[in-house]
């Protein structure tokens, strides 16, 4: 049979059945302090509990389990290979039947989220309302934890193979040196998150039927989801890693493993807005809201839940970094919508005129949005941290990026002049989010409906500039960089359950 270079074989899919149970308790009150003054007072007690197996299938990695004494550097055979016989491949690795765990679900339940709330609304003159209200909010990411738990070992191990033929394929033996593995896992404490919520506002009758608002809104997010390798190579060593003068494999925090991806609950999240709001109510004929909204939100994280390997931060040394604008900041965000009541032949003494012409309404929506904040990533590794092209390194950032709006245009919307390559082994400096999106959003549809017996709409919709070019979390660019041109994209890759690659025979 024909030689193979690498062979590859995962042990299994090892489908995990996921089970998790939730409950809460509540008290809340509503007292009218006076005819013009109300207070709303309540307490919540939530129980979110951690996803578990329902198979008891799933494994995650303790830090504090780890032991150094187990796996040294004297276990590497060349090729970067493990001897498992002088390392422990499970060192620090946990599963439900695991002593002194935080739960079967090989995270920490949470007994403690308690949420007030209280509000306030007072009219002290006619037509005027005052509103102030805050409160605590907990709740859970996608229920995928264990999508990443279940494909630790021992539940599910991947096998490699060198210089072999189909010929010499065989039951594995465990005793084979492996390459060092790649764990991605979840934060032991990992607690739910939580928003603080608050805002105040006033809120005022400007006619019989119409009514405007202006409020302040903002939120405080903690204990979102934040994923790091923390078995990064030291500074020192990033250099050599990226020259290739040494293994980066013999020198990360945890021996015997190769990049460990962590999904914490670390990350922080900060909202402030000013909203207007006005709206009419359905009266002669006509209805229409308009609200605008000029905001500001600042996070440390992407949030990421679940997976462990997916967008880490930069440098997970260096966390204080990844603070900057969110994926999701827009400052400034306008919308009007509306419904007019045609009067034509409404009042008509003709009755055919009356039901086939009369009742036609127009509809329309208007939005305009700022862009969405992007993140200049380099297309190759630069830093020396070997890891396939996981984490998005940064370049150097030399003058401020963004074109003036009378500047931008599809093709150039940013300076690409502004970013320089760094140094290779050191991380640059450009901050995530620094560029923005190309331009708002705007679309504006309008419509006709006529009511008989059924609703009949006619449509008709222009989008004068409707661009979503550029708005996505990253940036292809072509700066003017010495060695590669910088460019990154939405990545997504899937697990390889078995893959050969053939060497050709020896003449």
């Amino acid at each position: 049979m024909g030689n193979l270079a690498n062979y590859q074989e995962e042990q299994t899919l090892n489908p995990v059945a996921d089970r998790w149970s939730d409950g809460a308790l509540y008290v809340q009150d509503t007292w009218k302090v006076k005819h013009n003054l109300t207070l709303d007072l309540g307490m919540r007690w939530q129980y979110l509990g951690q996803v578990y197996s329902a198979h008891d299938n799933i494994a995650n990695f303790f830090p504090s389990r780890f032991d150094p004494a187990k796996c040294s550097q004297a276990a590497f055979l060349p090729g970067d290979l493990l001897d498992p016989t002088k390392c422990d491949t499970l060192n620090g690795i946990v599963t439900p039947h695991s002593s002194n765990i935080p739960s079967r679900a090989l995270v920490s339940n949470h007994l403690g989220d308690w949420e007030p709330r209280g509000g306030i609304a007072w009219s002290p003159l006619n037509k005027f309302v005052f509103r102030v209200g805050a409160g605590m909010f907990h709740g859970r990411d996608a229920i995928s934890q264990t999508s990443a738990l279940g494909q630790l070992p021992p539940n599910d191990r991947t096998a490699t193979l060198n210089n072999v033929t189909f010929s010499q394929l065989a039951p594995f033996n465990p005793a084979t040196p492996q390459p060092p593995t790649l764990l991605g896992s979840l934060d032991p404490v990992y607690n739910n998150p939580l928003s603080y919520q608050y805002s105040g506002g006033l809120q005022y009758q400007a006619a019989r039927d119409t009514v405007i608002e202006m409020n302040y809104v903002g939120s405080h997010q903690i204990h979102q989801g934040r994923n790091r390798n923390i078995n990064q190579i030291p500074y020192q060593d990033l250099f050599g890693a990226y020259s290739g003068t040494l293994n980066p494999d013999l020198y990360r925090p945890y021996l015997g493993y190769s990049q460990l991806y962590v999904n914490g609950r670390d990350g922080t999240t900060r909202y402030n807005s000013f909203q207007l709001f006005a709206n009419r109510r359905f009266t002669s004929g006509l209805e229409f809201q308009v609200a605008y909204t000029w905001s500001r939100l600042i996070s440390s994280t992407i949030n990421r839940d679940t997976e462990g390997r997916a967008s880490p931060a930069q440098d997970a040394f260096n966390l204080r970094a990844e603070k900057a604008l969110a994926n999701q900041d827009q400052p400034q965000a306008f919308t009007v919508n509306y419904i007019y009541e045609l009067p034509f032949f409404k009042k008509s003494s003709n009755a055919f005129m009356k039901q086939s012409l009369g009742g036609w309404e127009v509809v329309g929506i208007y939005t305009a949005r700022n862009g969405l904040p992007q993140t200049v990533c380099i297309d190759h590794d630069v830093v020396g941290l070997t890891d396939g092209g996981q984490v998005c390194q940064r370049p150097d950032v030399i003058a401020a990026p963004n074109l003036d709006k009378g500047k931008r245009t599809i093709l150039n919307y940013f300076k690409t002049a502004a970013f320089a390559l760094q140094a290779p082994g050191i991380f640059g400096n450009s901050a995530r989010n620094n560029v923005r999106g190309l331009a708002s959003t705007i679309s504006i549809s309008r419509s006709l409906r006529i009511s008989i017996c059924h609703d009949f709409w006619a449509r008709a919709a222009k989008v004068p500039n409707c661009n979503s070019a550029g708005n996505s979390s990253t940036s292809s660019i072509t700066p003017n960089f010495p060695a590669s041109t910088p460019r990154s994209f939405q990545r997504r890759t899937w697990p390889v359950r078995r893959s050969a690659r053939r060497r050709p025979s020896a003449a």
